[in-house]
């Protein structure tokens, strides 16, 4: 049997990009493999701190951008999706965990991140 070296400490790991650049949201294929890596996190949640914490396990976070309830690549800190394209609205995670505290990172651009 070979033995083959998956992980060299030297080797740079190269980014996951979510969507196509000059895109707005992920292609259909995409979408599918991130739903099924972020889905449970919303759905299990009792609290903003609950899916926050589920979120990061899998190496996720949540933000406000341009308005919207936006998932992002913690690695990166940028924008994937919105909620609604998640099928996961601001206004039906509202409804179920509380309204969010959102602290504003740049005014007059409609974004900020969650304090909870």
């Amino acid at each position: 049997m070979k033995h083959i070296e998956i992980f060299k400490a030297d080797a740079q790991v190269e980014p996951v990009h979510w969507k196509r650049e000059g895109e707005s949201c992920p292609d259909f294929e995409t979408a599918i493999l991130l739903r099924s890596l972020v889905l449970p996190a919303f759905d299990n949640a009792t609290s903003w701190c609950d899916l926050a914490e589920a979120l990061e396990s899998v190496g996720f976070g949540l933000s406000i951008m341009d308005g919207h309830l936006t998932l992002i690549d913690a690695d990166q800190g940028v924008g994937i999706c919105t909620g609604r394209f998640l099928g996961k609205p601001l206004v039906e995670l509202s409804a179920k965990f509380g309204k969010p505290i959102i602290r504003a990172t740049l005014f007059g651009d409609a974004c900020g991140e969650f304090v909870y």
